[in-house]
């Protein structure tokens, strides 16, 4: 059993750990965190990030938003995840303003539910 529940369902689990590091800027603004990850929502949301995010250093120009594809992304999104064992993985995005405070942060931040019983 793991030693913490996992940070977005908020469940126990087993086996290792997986760790993310998600951060939103948006201006000055700066929004940062760890994130403790079950290997379901670590899965879901390493899927979000190779759907919708690239590996920093890649040549193509990133412009649009993440998730809706405005041209007026103000915002970046900046996510460093740990599988189970594996090497670290970088993924850099942009987001527009409506993404940048709401469906971004939710989806990489999330709120950490209950434990049964507490």
């Amino acid at each position: 059993m793991a030693q913490f529940p996992c940070d977005i369902d908020g469940l126990p689990y087993r086996g290792p750990q997986r760790t993310a590091y998600p951060a939103v800027v948006f201006g000055g603004d700066a929004t940062r965190m760890k994130r403790r990850l079950c290997p379901k929502c670590f899965a879901a949301l390493h899927e979000w990030c190779t759907e919708r995010l690239q590996a920093p250093g890649i040549s193509q120009l990133v412009v649009g938003c993440a998730v809706c594809d405005s041209e007026a992304a103000e915002g970046a999104v900046f996510v460093t995840a740990y599988d189970a064992g594996s090497d670290r993985e970088d993924f850099y995005g942009r987001v527009c303003r409506g993404h940048c405070a709401d469906v971004t942060e939710l989806f990489l931040f999330g709120e950490q539910g209950r434990l049964a019983g507490v």
